[in-house]
């Protein structure tokens, strides 16, 4: 095997390079999306990151299949631009990106019958759940910047990133028109809760391990009083964003009522919920912002054979012995000696306050 030419190592580490510092430009952008709160923010980082950090394209945007609009009406809602999103009456026929040599059906979906010239443009599949929803749309501000032959697999990653992106806003807006969201802090609700906690009722049954937490937020009556309800609106939101950041994405976070929180663990014995009870209590507590607050954590490990409302009460009463205790503190309630009348479920107990 022949060694290879200097000048073959010198464009190989050019390419290096340029790839390493698209691929950061593309992390910014997906960071964006990411955080996003809704649809619009996430289609908002794509039309005005992408030309931002990549001069030469002049337009960037998402097609998505959305035959009755109803995504696009949502992002108009939300605020985000009306050329950005643009609905599909039916999703991309393959999976396969095209830069520079677009044929002209996708050309035609994505942009009508003012289409741009074909060696303008670079689509690529947005991907989900290995069905292909929709494309990412760039227009380039020359003709070849796009071309065949070119790399696409940062495309790619990226445009993954989006599809999934734009899934979840959907399915938060859902949440929200479904009235399973709660309005000041973007977390599930109650309602939502219980839904879940029934179906984790049933897992338990089978077999697999869960765990339940109720999170009370201390002394929040005493923030209300000093500092205004508009002060301690903006403690439960922040409490909700602490509590949420230190969660799996298989667990569940729900506002209960007024300053308490409700947490779900599946698949988790006691000892992980444990663990992940105090990473929660320390990172409200190192929030470093003002008013400082603290909360008290009261778990229940989940127990084949008993309803939601005994668990939920031995989570409550973890959270009570939490709060006598001294606060700022994680306490695990016993596990019951069930009886035939324990399994029979019921409503949940009003929570601690």
């Amino acid at each position: 095997m022949g060694r290879p030419r200097p000048g073959s190592l010198q464009a190989l580490a050019r390419r290096v390079r340029d790839n390493e510092a698209i691929w950061g430009l593309l992390r910014r952008i997906e960071r964006r999306m990411i955080g996003a709160p809704g649809l619009a923010q996430v289609v908002e980082a794509v039309a005005a990151g992408i030309p931002a950090a990549f001069p030469a394209v002049a337009r960037a945007f998402i097609a998505w299949h959305d035959p009755d609009h109803h995504a696009r009406r949502l992002c108009q809602a939300g605020g985000g631009p009306a050329a950005a999103f643009v609905p599909l009456d039916r999703p991309p026929a393959d999976a396969s990106p095209c830069l520079g040599d677009c044929p002209p059906a996708p050309l035609a979906a994505c942009f009508g019958p003012g289409a741009p010239p074909r060696d303008r443009v670079a689509l690529v599949p947005l991907v989900l759940r290995d069905r292909p929803r929709g494309w990412l749309a760039q227009v380039s501000r020359r003709p070849g910047h796009f071309h065949r032959g070119q790399d696409t697999a940062l495309l790619e990653h990226f445009a993954a990133v989006a599809a999934l992106c734009v899934d979840a806003a959907l399915d938060r807006e859902r949440l929200r028109a479904d009235g399973l969201t709660d309005p000041l802090t973007g977390v599930p609700n109650r309602r939502f809760f219980e839904q879940r906690l029934a179906e984790e009722v049933g897992r338990l049954r089978r077999g697999t391990p869960a765990a339940l937490a109720l999170v009370d937020v201390d002394h929040f009556k005493q923030v209300n009083d000093r500092h205004g309800h508009p002060t301690g609106d903006a403690v439960l939101r922040r409490v909700a964003a602490d509590l949420g950041g230190g969660l799996r994405d298989s667990d569940l976070l729900a506002r209960w009522g007024g300053e308490e929180f409700a947490v779900l663990l599946p698949a988790t014995g006691p000892g992980q919920a444990r663990e992940i009870g105090e990473r929660l209590r320390r990172r409200v507590a190192a929030s470093g912002e003002t008013p400082a607050v603290t909360v008290s954590i009261g778990l229940a490990p989940g127990v084949a054979g008993e309803g939601a409302a005994a668990w939920l009460e031995r989570a409550d009463r973890a959270l009570y012995a939490a709060k006598a205790a001294g606060r700022d503190r994680v306490m695990t309630g016993d596990e019951p000696d069930l009886s035939p009348g324990d399994a029979a479920g019921g409503s949940p107990p009003p929570g601690s306050g």
